[in-house]
């Protein structure tokens, strides 16, 4: 392995630990003041602007690792079934980085090392007043375990993309990737600042309900309208079927393909993706999300499952249009036709698996009871990829 990678690697991986030093600067009755320095070795796809806010997010873990030690201690918490992590994710909630100052060196392999020294301050009287709202309340525990959980998956998937980055697959994908769990943390620490610093559980409700919209906001956008607007659709050539009644079927043959990695960023930010359904792996370029694995506690966020009922009630499908009549196949929808207990997204076809996402599907898509004269008339077809109610396709016969 690359020197510089491990490095990198081990750097990241420990960095809240081995190599972090934590010392009290001041301690008073409403705050306790922390300086934090870390060290990150830049691996050779590294930029200093990206390593930068590495050590930074390693020192805000640092910081609050530490004061969740010292709360535990020093207030008095153990015994009310409240955990040391727990406690860490709600510090974090109430920390302010005051200063940083950055300064590089070569190690002994002549590596570039980027040393930070942060000063942290943290509110006692917040966290004095969140532990308590804790104890009590419920729906705050379930919010805090909630992002423990997306934590630790942050923490985990920062130092997979750095391992990525600084492999020889580097891409600029891979680093924006990055920058998003970077984000994605920040926004956790504002996240448990805002449910703690509601009055009441109607205003928590509150909150969460804004999270919810906010997140299907970003599913339609991000996933509903990214397979509408940018899937590329291609039809084949059409063949005609004269039925008993002197009218005609026509069926277009169609491919589509939607690379996995425009919907999978945002699907994995609320969802746990499926990869070894059965069901799944038979349907090539398809992301499956179990419902199994995105309800009740395991679900990644408080609102995944309510999310997962909106994504249920719509399908996205290609429509072809003859003007006279118009036929669909869907390209996500609930999955085989027995104990529908995952719903899947197509995102290609693939030419040697004909498999789709139901049995039920057809690929050529056909158009019904079109007659001669209207046939005579038609000059082209359309194809577009269309995001309907599922009840909109409710019985569709297609075949």
């Amino acid at each position: 392995m690359n020197k510089k990678l491990l490095a990198s690697i081990i750097g990241l991986s420990f960095c809240a630990s081995a190599q972090a030093a934590v010392s009290v600067i001041s301690d008073t009755t409403n705050a306790i003041t922390l300086k934090v320095t870390e060290s990150y070795t830049l691996g050779d796809n590294d930029t200093m602007t990206s390593a930068k806010d590495i050590n930074l997010e390693s020192a805000k873990k640092s910081a609050s690792d530490y004061a969740g030690t010292y709360v535990e201690s020093e207030l008095e918490v153990s015994g009310n079934k409240i955990t040391k992590q727990q406690i860490r994710i709600l510090t974090a909630g109430f920390m302010e980085v005051k200063d940083r100052t950055n300064s590089r060196s070569i190690d002994k392999s002549g590596n570039i090392v980027l040393n930070t020294t942060a000063n942290i301050r943290l509110s006692k009287e917040s966290i004095r007043d969140g532990l308590a709202k804790l104890k009590s309340d419920p729906e705050r525990k379930a919010k805090i375990k909630s992002l423990e959980a997306d934590n630790k998956r942050l923490r985990d998937e920062l130092v997979s993309l750095t391992r990525k980055i600084n492999s020889d697959n580097s891409s600029t994908e891979l680093m924006k990737a990055r920058e998003l769990v970077l984000d994605e943390l920040d926004r956790n620490r504002e996240a448990t600042r805002q449910a703690f610093e509601q009055g009441t559980l109607f205003q928590l409700a509150m909150l969460e309900d804004n999270e919810y919209d906010l997140a299907l906001d970003d599913l339609t956008m991000n996933v509903l309208n990214v397979f509408k607007n940018e899937t590329k659709v291609t039809m084949g050539k059409p063949n005609f079927v004269k039925n008993k009644d002197g009218s005609f079927n026509v069926s277009v043959p169609v491919d589509w393909n939607l690379p996995t990695k425009s919907t999978l960023p945002t699907l994995s930010k609320y969802f746990k993706i499926d990869d070894f359904s059965r069901r799944c792996r038979r349907i090539k370029y398809s992301v499956c999300l179990s419902y199994y694995n995105n309800n009740d506690d395991r679900q990644k966020k408080p609102y995944t499952e309510k999310l997962l009922g909106a994504l249920k009630s719509k399908v996205i499908a290609i429509e072809i249009d003859s003007k006279y009549g118009k036929g669909y196949l869907p390209i996500s929808g609930e999955l085989g036709h027995v104990g529908n207990d995952t719903y899947g997204f197509q995102h290609a076809n693939d030419s040697k698996n004909k498999n789709l996402l139901s049995y039920s599907y057809r690929n050529p898509i056909i158009i019904r009871n079109l007659s001669e004269s209207q046939l005579r008339s038609i000059t082209s077809l359309n194809a577009k990829v269309v995001v309907m109610n599922k009840d909109d396709l409710y019985r569709w016969k297609y075949d």
